[in-house]
């Protein structure tokens, strides 16, 4: 028996079912599956009835879970009486991560961590999807914050996709444009414009040529890995840049009038989420990160929802 599956039948009975545990944990559903058959095995017995409506504890299973909860509750004090032990963890942290996600989450995020491991360094590398996974794949990260990737890119039983944040790919052109006028606005109005794009290791800008082209040859203007610089261009020029909601939300020059952002018709959700190597064992300071991410994003999520622009 061992303490993480004593966790997942805790979370299966809260949630009543393996994939909202899933979810919860931020475990692959197939490990927590494996983890509560074998469980079961152990102990020779049954812990949930499946049903219709969920998972479901048995007789036995009620008792048992309502032991593992002082287990795990124990456990949980056993960790607050060590805590400082944290100070002497002195190691580095690779995380690679889309530049929306560092510029939002990951200094919130940075803060408490750090304030729990003050000698713990993290070392950020800025980059798009494609790079982020190939990066993964060899090993070079520890964690990874990307949009949805392409199915393919990776395994996802070794790096299943833990969703983050929700939003949408918006458009956005200086304050005197034409299309901040327009109640709806198409590919088919955008393709007239000139257009600035992150770099191709960015899944949006693939996204855009490709509905873009649809209706003509698209007008690259410029091309850059820095988003910064984009909105610049677009702030002087007649292009349109894109950009998801999230990266617009307080941003000065949308805040000050100076850039404009608009829906695009039939645009697609925009997914952020979070992965790691599942075939290699997270690190105590790996975990509190991720789960410091975590939090950082619900919050995230709330003020997205409430102030959707």
């Amino acid at each position: 028996m061992r303490l993480e599956q004593l966790q997942y039948i805790i979370e299966i009975a809260d949630t009543g079912s393996v994939s909202s545990a899933s979810q919860n944990l931020f475990i692959a559903q197939p490990s927590i599956s494996q983890s509560l058959s074998k469980l079961e095995k152990e102990l020779g017995v049954t812990l949930f009835n499946r049903t219709r409506t969920g998972m479901e504890p048995t007789e036995i299973g009620t008792h048992i879970i309502s032991s593992a909860r002082i287990i795990m509750n124990e456990i949980s004090h056993i960790e607050y009486l060590t805590k400082d032990k944290n100070e002497a963890i002195q190691t580095t942290i690779r995380l690679g991560a889309l530049p929306v996600i560092c510029d939002k989450i990951l200094p919130k995020a940075l803060a408490d961590f750090k304030k729990k491991f003050p000698n713990v360094t993290v070392n950020i590398k800025e980059e798009g999807t494609k790079a982020i996974c190939s990066n993964l794949k060899k090993g070079k990260i520890d964690i990874a914050i990307l949009s949805h990737y392409e199915d393919g890119m990776l395994e996802p039983d070794r790096f299943p996709f833990y969703q983050l944040i929700k939003g949408r790919l918006m458009g956005y052109a200086a304050k005197n444009s034409p299309l901040t006028h327009k109640k709806q606005v198409t590919f088919a109005d955008l393709i007239e414009y000139p257009i600035v794009l992150l770099c191709d290791e960015f899944f949006t800008s693939t996204y855009i040529i490709e509905n873009l082209s649809k209706f003509g040859t698209p007008n690259i203007m410029s091309i850059s890995s820095n988003p910064d610089s984009l909105k610049k261009i677009v702030m002087e020029t007649d292009a349109i840049g894109f950009a998801p909601d999230i990266s617009l939300i307080n941003d000065l020059s949308i805040c000050n009038g100076e850039l404009i952002p608009f829906y695009i018709s039939n645009m697609p959700e925009s997914v952020f989420g979070m992965t790691w190597d599942h075939n290699r064992s997270q690190n105590k300071a790996c975990k509190a990160l991720t789960k410091e991410i975590i939090d950082k994003s619900n919050s995230a999520n709330e003020i997205l929802h409430s102030l959707r622009i």
